[in-house]
């Protein structure tokens, strides 16, 4: 039997029960497939609950859900202990604190509306089933008490600790600051395990909170390695054909605008007077194309990133520092390629024309 007929079994199924809700093993028994083995039962109603086609409640017991009660949707704690969940569409349901469950910000959870509100108010529900759990990182005081070990989130929306698996610990001494993964896969109430991935330090040690809010936003810090050989394999001198095919302004007398404390100088400008009296101003931005092809390594990790992120004492780039601290630096007395636009200005300063090269 193919999967699509099972799902249709599991379906008719749980309809056929009067109650309309049934625990797992009478599921699969009453199913009574031969050669059917559990396991496999089991990931196709993990999927089918993530697919939102059937919904799990306590006790391992299974319901279909009922489209004009039923929500599916990314769930945010609040500080009271009650949290959102925002659906698809962009609706957003009340959740009370004893209808929680075990639900963490960024789970997708399934949820059973019980009260209706209306003039902009949100529905109300209670959480039925974890589809899924987070797997963006948690950001932690490490403790450790006799035999349990736990982290405490420092990030809103946690009503309770975190514990910690055995053998999950890496090292940490109690009182530091970890980075966390939820370990649990998904699916049920079971209160979620982590498993600690980095040690930050001491909490009062300069730049530990700064690497404590890189990890909670999962800002990548580390580029991966094929992306960091492809940078290191660039060529540093140009090379006398690469110069032939450019404007060449090193002549004149050019400056960058980003402040004297910056992390790299990718911009400068130029201006000069022409002979009728007005200006030519030239506004110059390093030329990273020149060094990045298009679906390179490079290029697709700079898309995946998205941008720079300067926080406090840091940076963390969006190309490797071989290109944004050295080759795309505009450095004094340092030849560097450009993409420049020149503006041509009369005397009052309203723009004539402009070229670019």
């Amino acid at each position: 039997m193919n999967e699509d007929k099972l799902k249709s079994l599991i379906i008719d199924t749980i309809k056929s029960f009067r109650k309309k809700r049934i625990r797992r093993r009478e599921l699969f028994g009453n199913i009574g497939i031969k050669g059917l083995e559990y396991e496999d039962f089991k990931r196709i109603l993990t999927g089918m609950e993530k697919a939102g086609e059937i919904f799990r409640l306590k006790g391992r017991r299974f319901a279909l859900p009922e489209k004009s009660e039923m929500v599916t949707g990314i769930f945010s704690a609040l500080r009271n202990g009650g949290g959102f969940i925002r659906t698809p569409d962009g609706e957003s349901v009340y959740v009370r604190q004893p209808h929680v469950e075990s639900a963490l910000s960024g789970d997708k959870v399934q949820a059973k509306i019980y009260k209706k509100r209306h003039h902009g108010l949100s529905h109300e529900a209670n959480i039925v089933s974890i589809i899924e759990r987070r797997t963006k990182p948690v950001v932690g005081i490490f403790r450790k008490r006799k035999k349990t070990a736990y982290i405490i989130p420092r990030e809103d929306g946690f009503t309770h600790n975190l514990l910690v698996k055995e053998g999950g610990e890496c090292g940490a001494e109690d009182g530091e600051m970890v980075v966390a993964r939820i370990e649990s896969e998904s699916t049920g109430f079971s209160q979620p395990l982590c498993s600690i991935t980095e040690v930050l330090g001491d909490p009062d040690s300069p730049g530990v909170d700064v690497l404590a809010v890189a990890f909670k936003h999962d800002l990548p810090i580390i580029f991966p390695d094929e992306v960091t050989a492809e940078s290191e394999q660039l060529e540093g001198e140009l090379s006398p054909d690469i110069l032939e095919k450019r404007m060449d302004i090193r002549g004149t007398v050019t400056f960058t605008i980003d402040p004297f404390d910056a992390r790299d100088f990718d911009d400068a400008i130029s201006i000069t007077r022409t002979d009728d009296g007005g200006y030519e101003l030239g506004v110059h931005i390093a030329d990273v194309s020149h060094y990045v092809p298009g679906n390179s390594a490079m290029d697709r990790e700079a898309v995946k990133r998205g941008m720079s992120c300067y926080l406090t004492g840091r940076v963390i780039p969006m190309l490797p520092e071989r290109l944004s601290n050295e080759l795309c630096s505009l450095k004094p007395d340092e030849d560097r390629l450009t993409k420049s636009v020149f503006i041509r200005l009369n005397g009052e300063g309203n723009v004539l024309s402009h070229y670019i090269a």
